[in-house]
């Protein structure tokens, strides 16, 4: 059976023959059952539907404030390999054209998830650190070489598990999207159900690899 990667490889990638071919067989995805962190976030989805009528009062409540973190370099211990056990990250790759509009929907998604200590949300910006993505990608499909078309990778959206080292992955042309959608994010909602229901596929990698200032 063919890696689940490898129907999206090519949007997130350029064609290039001089390139090596991966082989998607090095790497399956392990299908594990649902852990206690994804447990502590179940009851939150139905916050989410009720906030549906009555998100102006619940956004005016200075407490409920939720930050999105820049992923870079100067941050990246902190988000990613200084992370609890238990913890996640959740990291939305934008570039400079797309920013404001992917943030702004990206942040009503993920609302209803502000109270669980054990998450935490950033962006990327792929003109800054495509190559980190490039490099998570090859680490999890066990090295092969490859080359990333970052135009193509804006509104990925991975789920870091820093501790365990592994990620779920979540774009609209991704086989797990039970449907297309014409918006990046459209499908994002019910993703992050099946995530924290633990039911997404999980990509291990034996590290995190370094992310350079640019």
């Amino acid at each position: 059976m063919l890696h689940i990667f490898e129907k999206i490889f090519n949007d997130f990638c350029e064609a290039n023959p001089h390139l090596a071919v991966v082989d998607y067989g090095l790497v399956t995805p392990t299908l594990s059952s649902p852990r206690l962190e994804e447990e502590s976030v179940q009851k939150q989805k139905e916050e989410r539907r009720r906030q549906n009528g009555g998100g102006k009062k619940i956004m005016s409540e200075p407490a409920l404030e939720l930050r999105l973190h820049e992923l870079r370099a100067e941050k990246y211990n902190g988000l990613v390999r200084l992370m609890k056990p238990g913890c996640r990250t959740i990291v939305v790759l934008v570039d400079l054209q797309s920013r404001v509009q992917l943030l702004s929907k990206f942040h009503k998604i993920v609302w209803p998830y502000r109270k669980n200590k054990t998450l935490v949300f950033a962006y990327l910006c792929v003109e800054r650190n495509v190559e980190w993505f490039r490099r998570v990608l090859q680490l999890s499909l066990g090295g092969g070489e490859l080359r990333v078309n970052a135009r193509n990778c804006v509104g990925t959206v991975l789920a870091l598990n820093p501790h365990r080292k592994y990620f779920c992955i979540y774009h609209a042309k991704h086989p797990e999207c039970a449907k297309p959608h014409k918006n990046l994010l459209d499908g994002l909602p019910n993703w992050l159900d099946r995530l924290f229901e633990g039911s997404t596929h999980r990509y291990y990698i034996n590290y995190w690899p370094d992310m350079t200032s640019k």
